[in-house]
């Protein structure tokens, strides 16, 4: 079995302040660095990707009455090195770059 390796985007936040802000503060603030926004990947039981977070929580797996269950989280900011062929095969169909 290979593994493959994945690691969720990020997104860069534009500025952590207002653009109308006084002069002196934006020219302080420009200063610092631009905050950067990870985000996590949920792979739930019925094959679908996704990068919101359920409002409904993990379930129980084997309980058939619930809604899909969370099998796989990927938290942004870590690299994965564990990605198996089929989840490798998920997320690639849902856009994201696996090697």
């Amino acid at each position: 079995m290979a593994f493959w390796t994945f690691t969720p985007p990020n997104t860069t936040q534009l500025s952590s302040w207002a653009e109308d802000a006084n002069p002196l503060a934006v020219r302080l603030m420009s200063h610092f660095q631009r905050n950067v926004q990870v985000n996590n990947v949920f792979i739930y039981s019925d094959g679908t990707v996704s990068e919101t977070q359920p409002p409904y929580g993990v379930t129980v797996p084997d309980d058939p009455t619930q809604r899909p269950y969370t099998a796989r989280v990927f938290y942004g900011g870590h690299t994965y090195t564990d990605v198996t062929d089929a989840e490798k095969a998920l997320l690639q169909g849902a856009g994201y770059t696996v090697t």
